[in-house]
Formats: C-alpha cells, sequence, structure tokens
C-alpha cells in the first residue's frame, strides 16, 4: 500500500514539476508582450449618426463622416491570457492590464548570467 501511495505521490510530481526553462520562458513572454498583440486602437472614419438615423449631406446625398478613436480588444482566444492580469469593461471605458514588464526584465537581467551558463553548456 505504501508503495502504491509513493508511485503516485511520483506521478503527482511530475505532472506538476515546473522546468526552469518554463519559468524562464514565461518571464520572457512577459517582458516581451506587446499591447497590440492584445488590442487594435487608433482613429477610423464612420458615419454621423442622428437622433434617429444616419446623416447625410441634403446637398451630395453622401454620408457625414466623423473621425473617431476606437479600442478592439482581440478574441480571448488567439492571445496568451497567463500574461493579461486584469480586463474590465467599465461603462465608458475598457481596460486591460498586462503582467509586470518591469519586475520580468529585472528578474531576467538577475538570471541573466545562468542562462549564459545554461547556453554554453548546451553547446558543448
Amino acid at each position: 500500500m505504501a508503495a502504491e501511495i509513493r508511485g503516485l505521490k511520483g506521478e503527482q510530481r511530475k505532472e506538476i514539476f515546473l522546468d526552469a526553462i518554463d519559468v524562464l520562458d514565461k518571464y520572457i513572454r512577459i517582458a516581451f508582450a506587446d499591447i497590440t498583440e492584445y488590442v487594435s486602437f487608433g482613429q477610423r472614419e464612420q458615419q454621423v449618426i442622428g437622433m434617429y438615423e444616419p446623416l447625410v449631406d441634403k446637398e451630395t446625398k453622401r454620408p457625414i463622416m466623423e473621425t473617431v478613436n476606437f479600442v478592439d480588444l482581440h478574441d480571448s482566444s488567439h492571445i496568451d491570457g497567463a500574461i493579461e492580469t486584469e480586463v474590465k469593461l467599465g461603462k465608458n471605458d475598457i481596460g486591460i492590464k498586462l503582467a509586470d514588464k518591469i519586475k520580468a526584465l529585472d528578474f531576467l537581467a538577475k538570471h541573466s548570467i545562468y542562462l549564459a551558463i545554461e547556453n554554453n553548456d548546451s553547446r558543448s
């Protein structure tokens, strides 16, 4: 019975074991994450909407356009959700927060000597 329990515990450890490379990879992805992988933003033209319908110039019959600012969130199935720490949708705004890049860069800088040693060892 004890051997069976030890075996199950060993299997469990294998399943949750994180290799140092996995941790470094996560910090690298955080440090070099690009906000444009998560949102698109800018300005675009859109038709002005009146009280009941879109507005049209009476003389030219062309739509009246205006430049508006926009922020579009990318679909969550296409992004690395582990790097986002917060997404919020308010009444008048959208917020997205990524994991702290400075902390990730500090971690990588502190451990860069280990990265260099590991790279040299893997090349040998």
